[in-house]
């Protein structure tokens, strides 16, 4: 998986060479953008590289935090991966839903489980 480090500061003049120039030796960066920074009033820009490694990304967070671009002094920082779970119906979700216990005997529904976009029955479909 890919990690990102986020550069603030960056000159609006400079370009992704410039920024290229300043890496370690040997970094292997797959990506660099450099884009409008929203929160800078001063026109300044933020830069976003990605690499596999998690040595090269701390070795590119240790050599351009600090660093000097253009007149500007840069902010390195990783950025911290999104990882959320992904969201889910669970069991089924169809209309008319699951009977509850009981009903295949020809009982009555439960409250229990069922219902519209509430999967099989079996829960209590909240």
């Amino acid at each position: 998986m890919s990690r990102t480090v986020f550069v603030e500061n960056v000159d609006p003049k400079a370009t992704v060479e410039a920024l290229r120039k300043l890496l370690p030796a040997g970094a292997r960066v797959d990506s660099i953008e450099i884009n409008d920074d929203p929160k800078a009033e001063d026109g300044a820009k933020a830069a976003f590289l990605s690499a596999a490694s998690g040595r090269t990304v701390a070795s590119v967070v240790q050599a351009l935090d600090g660093q000097t671009c253009a007149g500007r002094v840069l902010k390195a920082k990783v950025l911290k991966q999104r990882g959320g779970k992904t969201g889910g119906m669970g069991a089924g979700g169809s209309v008319g839903g699951g009977l509850g216990r009981g009903a295949r005997d020809g009982g009555k529904r439960s409250i229990f489980g069922g219902g519209k976009n509430r999967g099989q029955g079996g829960g209590r479909g909240r």
